[in-house]
Order: C-alpha cells, then structure tokens, then sequence
C-alpha cells in the first residue's frame, strides 16, 4: 500500500488475515478509519496507510 501523505509503497511483511489492517506492515501502519458523524462521508470507511516518518511527523505536529 502506499502512504496517504507521501505515496510512499509500505510493505507487507506478513499476511495473516485477509484484512490488511490485520497484517505485519514494514515501516508503517495500515488501518481502517470511519468519518464520524457531520462529515461529507458519515459512516464512509476506509483503509489508509501511514508511512513511519510521516507518522512522526504527524506526531511531532500534534505535540507541539
């Protein structure tokens, strides 16, 4: 899968399901999300993916 934020390809290390937010992932996350309640897409679902750097980057944002 690629990152949302940098198109970055994530690898998949280990397949055990065949849910990918269930699986290994190399230097990244992949989940599911679902927009909350007042957003153009209410009750939509959908599977992204974080590379690790942007993921701290993300983070870094949010601490400061």
């Amino acid at each position: 899968m690629k990152c949302i934020i940098c198109d970055k390809k994530v690898e998949e290390l280990h397949h055990f399901s065949d849910d990918p937010a269930q699986n290994c992932w190399s230097a990244g996350l992949v989940e599911w999300v679902t927009a909350g309640y007042g957003s153009a897409f209410d009750t939509s679902r959908f599977l992204i993916c974080l590379c690790d750097r942007c993921l701290l980057n993300v983070k870094a944002s949010n601490d400061s």
